[in-house]
């Protein structure tokens, strides 16, 4: 639910900068954090979790490659949340490689924060 939160409040705070494909990245983010959260809670279908994952992830490179453009957020930040999402589809996808999707989840994570301590202390406009 908090990943939900603050992909909104990431996406508000840079709206107007990222343009049509932030908009674009933020939904498919949305979608598949919502996706998720159902999946969680009605423990639904097993591959749903796959398919959630990837929309959040790769929505949420969209917003990242539309914020490092848009100079919104700190491009180490944006880089590890892209590096995040090639690291995990390869760590999902190529066999034997399983602990590249637990790197991935703490990269994502350190960039996360990244993006949400750069809103966090943005003074209010």
């Amino acid at each position: 639910m908090l990943l939900l939160l603050g992909v909104i409040g990431v996406y508000a705070f840079q709206k107007q900068e990222t343009g049509r494909w932030g908009f674009f990245g933020f939904v498919m983010a949305l979608i598949g954090a919502g996706l998720l959260i159902g999946h969680d809670v009605v423990s639904a279908v097993a591959f749903l979790y796959p398919v959630a994952a990837f929309l959040f992830a790769v929505g949420i490179s969209v917003l990242a490659i539309r914020s490092w453009a848009a100079n919104t957020l700190p491009r180490w930040a944006s880089a590890l949340l892209i590096t995040s999402t090639v690291i995990g589809i390869l760590g999902f996808v190529v066999e034997g490689f399983d602990i590249l999707f637990l790197i991935s989840g703490v990269i994502f994570g350190i960039g996360f924060i990244g993006a949400g301590l750069t809103v966090w202390l943005q003074p209010v406009r």
